[in-house]
């Protein structure tokens, strides 16, 4: 918040990009006005730079155009802007999708993970309805594209997490969301983990 280092994307999220501070001309982030919050759409440019091998950014980028979002969950607009479905119709929806084949939809699901299968990438499954109906999500990032394990604090088992992504059909015997991005956790109740 302080130099404007954020990220962006045109796809809902399938693809950020790292914008490390924001300037218009002199003015530095703080001083823009009005201020480009979660949400809003904005138009950068400048150099692209590989930060030591590991981050792909643009530095300083200058602010070209700024269109202010309307409405809409500020924290976290993709579950706005995005299909929400329950863990059964994932399912269904997948289970729909030939073997390997992914869904061309975007679709944000919620529930209570019940089971982490990986603690490193965060594979674990989550249900809506007391287990009735398990899904699982193949691999867990946050907004700021931190692997499940660099998480701090992380979801665990007896916590809600909602996160989105396509759906796929994996070898047509597991229904998943691969590499989903977590867009909010709640501790669950009695958990001091």
């Amino acid at each position: 918040t302080q130099y404007g280092n954020m990220y962006i994307s045109d796809d809902n999220g399938l693809n950020k990009f790292n914008v490390y501070g924001v300037v218009d001309g002199e003015t530095k982030f703080t001083g823009l006005n009005p201020l480009p919050k979660v949400g809003d759409t904005i138009t950068v440019k400048g150099k692209i730079k590989n930060y030591k091998g590991t981050t792909v950014e643009i530095f300083n980028a200058q602010l070209v155009e700024l269109k202010v979002s309307e409405g809409g969950n500020e924290d976290n607009p993709i579950v706005d802007t995005v299909t929400k479905v329950t863990c059964k119709e994932a399912n269904e929806i997948g289970s729909k999708l030939g073997a390997d084949e992914t869904s061309e939809t975007v679709y944000v699901v919620s529930g209570v993970i019940t089971e982490v299968v990986n603690d490193m990438f965060g594979n674990l499954y989550i249900t809506d309805d007391n287990g009735a109906n398990k899904f699982y999500l193949y691999g867990l990032f946050d907004l700021n594209n931190n692997r499940y394990d660099s998480m701090d604090p992380k979801p665990v088992v007896g916590d809600t997490v909602t996160a989105y992504g396509k759906i796929t059909n994996y070898k047509g015997n597991t229904v998943e969301i691969k590499n989903a991005t977590m867009v909010e956790f709640k501790k669950g109740e009695g958990n001091n983990n």
